[in-house]
């Protein structure tokens, strides 16, 4: 494993961990709004903190996602055809993974920059915006180092065989 591997691995491992806390963070303001709601009040801005732990969860999980390999994919036809085939197909896929993301990346960070600039609010708890169109684009960065991995991995099975 080189040491570009090890670290892309390491940088999706801690993601999800911070993925995995913010769900735990929604699912406790849900059960605590459940439980406060009869008994005193409900807890102000839940449908927003769920709202943006929603956020931290898809953007930060889609790395490790896609290094566990867990994502999606639909291999019917593809599996059929020879090894070196298959090779050049994902590095198709990649290359347009890759560039897709990179175009999300590249528009969430000007929307980001321009909810920074406005300094654009949430509408109860009066929370900017801005860092969570930061954390989208991060989430595509690493995105996309994962799926250039999977390039240069494909790539070397194309020249292989």
């Amino acid at each position: 494993m080189s040491g570009f591997e090890r670290v892309i691995k390491s940088l999706s491992r801690v993601l999800s961990w911070v993925a995995g806390g913010s769900l735990l963070v929604m699912m406790l303001i849900t059960v605590a709004n459940i439980i406060l709601r009869p008994i005193y009040r409900p807890i102000l801005g839940t449908p927003e903190i769920v709202e943006y732990g929603l956020v931290i969860v898809v953007c930060f999980g889609l790395a490790c996602t896609a290094i566990a390999r867990e994502n999606v994919s639909v291999e019917l036809l593809v599996s059929r055809f020879p090894k070196r085939a298959q090779a050049v197909i994902g590095s198709v896929t990649c290359l347009l993974s890759m560039g897709t993301m990179a175009v999300i990346a590249w528009q969430s960070a000007v929307f980001g920059w321009e909810q920074q600039m406005i300094d654009e609010r949430s509408p109860v708890l009066l929370f900017p915006l801005f860092p969570l169109r930061y954390a989208l684009v991060f989430g595509c960065i690493v995105l996309c180092l994962v799926l250039l991995l999977d390039l240069l991995k494909s790539l070397v099975e194309v020249v292989k065989r």
